[in-house]
């Protein structure tokens, strides 16, 4: 590990989610997901003591499942002092898995530095301890994950679409799940199905009209710029969505990037990622 090593590991965007219940305390889900054309990236290092740093001066070092997840490597694997440092570029509390991509690229990056003999089977099982849609995050692309989002069936597909993600601030998963709890929101909202033959289809149509999140009401009671957004006519193949503080317009145009800015909001050009353009590690 002469210069160390770096990964890039994308956004995740949910295209279509439902909760179908609750199992111990977690909420189980049944949600259609593709990866989105903005990665943070996570560096590795050798250093005389053990640190990670974040460009997001917001973010709690030690808080952190990256952290919490490099703590843990260090001491399984009995590696050497190293130093972790990771390019924020996934907005926090976006509903984009931030938090779990840089996870993911804390466990593939020092895999890479340090010739890690680690399985497959054995990463997935690590990613899985600091979030549950973690394992999914070291492979990335087009899947439905089920579960509370740690069991992932992968599909290829072709399809690739332009998105705009516009957020202001941001919004706590677990207060997301609490209103959904508390508010009595339909947990059944798409058809995942339906999604997962549009995308293999690459039926553009089809996917927007298909792309339903039911925590989607419950993030815009929590944030203003998705009520105001969420009410937006919609024009031709075009579908507003999202989890977190922001949202995710399918078939947006440069009126929508502009709205969004006039709303107050932060505004990331992006795309869905084909099969063929993703891939973070395993």
């Amino acid at each position: 590990m002469e210069n160390g090593a770096s990964v890039k590991v994308n956004a995740k965007i949910n295209l279509s989610l439902n909760i179908t219940g609750k199992k111990d305390g977690f909420h189980m889900l049944d949600t259609v997901v593709a990866s989105a054309d903005i990665a943070d990236v996570v560096s590795v290092r050798r250093s005389r003591v053990f640190s990670v740093r974040f460009s997001n001066p917001r973010i709690d070092v030690c808080a952190s499942n990256a952290y919490k997840a490099a703590l843990f490597m260090s001491r399984e694997y009995n590696l050497p002092p190293f130093e972790a440092s990771i390019i924020n570029n996934i907005p926090c509390g976006c509903g984009l898995g931030g938090s779990s991509a840089d996870c993911a690229g804390i466990i593939l990056a020092l895999k890479k530095a340090f010739s890690l003999a680690i399985s497959e089977e054995e990463m997935r099982r690590t990613a899985a301890m600091f979030g549950s849609d973690t394992p999914y995050m070291l492979k990335g692309g087009y899947a439905r994950l089920k579960g509370r989002g740690e069991k992932a069936e992968f599909f290829y597909s072709r399809f690739s679409e332009k998105i705009l993600v516009a957020y202001e601030g941001e919004v706590c998963t677990r207060k997301c799940f609490e209103v959904f709890d508390e508010s009595g929101f339909p947990g059944i909202v798409a058809d995942n199905d339906f999604m997962v033959n549009a995308l293999v289809r690459c039926d553009k149509e089809k996917v927007f009209t298909s792309a339903k999140n039911a925590l989607a009401p419950a993030a815009t009671a929590l944030n203003r710029f998705a009520d105001k957004i969420s009410s937006y006519p919609t024009k031709g193949f075009k579908t507003i969505t999202g989890s977190g503080s922001g949202v995710v317009i399918f078939g947006a145009d440069e009126g929508d990037a502009a709205l969004c800015r006039t709303l107050g909001a932060q505004v990331i050009e992006s795309a869905v990622l084909s099969s063929d353009r993703c891939g973070s590690g395993i």
